[in-house]
C-alpha cells in the first residue's frame, strides 16, 4: 500500500505525464509507425511566413483498401516578398505520395523515401504565385496489419529550411 505522500505524489505524477504524452502524440499524429510531435506544430503556415496554405488537413473518413488509391489536392501559397525554391519534400509512409505542380511543370512522386535534392529538379513558386500538392493516400500499402486510423502527412521545405504541413486521415477497413 502507500505509506505516504511522496508515494501518492510520484503516482500522480506518474499518470499525468502519461496522460499529457498520449494527449500530445494523439494530436500530433502517431500513425504509421511515426511520433507527429512535428505534425503538431503544424498550422498550414511555414516557419516565416512565406509558404501558406488555407487548409492543411482532409480527412477521407472510412476507407476501403479494396476500393484503391484516394486522392486530395492542397493549393500552396508564396506569400513572401521573393521567389521561394522547394527544397524538400517528403512523407510520413510509405502509404503517401506527394506530387507538386505548378504553371511551368509537374514533378513527383514523392514519398518516405524520394527527397528533391538535384538543382535541375527544384521548382520555384514566384512572388505571390500558388502551387498544387496533389497527395495520394494508397490505403493498402499499410501492410498487413493496416487496418485503423491512419493519419500520415507531407512536408514540404523550403529553401531557407521552413516548413509547410500536408495531413491526411484515413479510417482503414480491409
Amino acid at each position: 500500500m502507500l505509506k505516504n505522500y511522496k508515494d501518492v505524489a510520484k503516482i500522480i505524477l506518474g499518470v499525468l505525464i502519461f496522460f499529457i504524452v498520449f494527449i500530445v502524440a494523439e494530436r500530433g499524429g502517431v500513425r504509421d509507425g511515426v511520433i507527429g510531435f512535428e505534425a503538431l506544430l503544424s498550422s498550414g503556415i511555414a516557419d516565416d511566413g512565406k509558404l501558406s496554405s488555407k487548409n492543411n488537413f482532409h480527412d477521407f473518413g472510412i476507407v476501403f483498401m479494396h476500393e484503391g488509391n484516394k486522392t486530395h489536392s492542397f493549393n500552396i501559397e508564396n506569400n513572401g516578398k521573393n521567389d521561394i525554391k522547394i527544397k524538400n519534400i517528403y512523407t510520413t509512409s510509405l502509404s503517401l505520395e506527394v506530387y507538386l505542380e505548378n504553371e511551368e511543370k509537374k514533378i513527383g512522386p514523392f514519398d518516405i523515401r524520394n527527397y528533391l535534392y538535384k538543382n535541375d529538379n527544384l521548382i520555384i513558386i514566384r512572388k505571390g504565385g500558388r502551387m498544387i500538392v496533389e497527395l495520394i493516400y494508397s490505403p493498402s500499402r499499410q501492410g498487413l496489419l493496416g487496418v485503423g486510423l491512419s493519419e500520415p502527412f507531407a512536408v514540404i521545405e523550403d529553401e531557407f529550411g521552413s516548413k509547410i504541413y500536408l495531413r491526411i486521415s484515413a479510417l482503414v477497413f480491409p
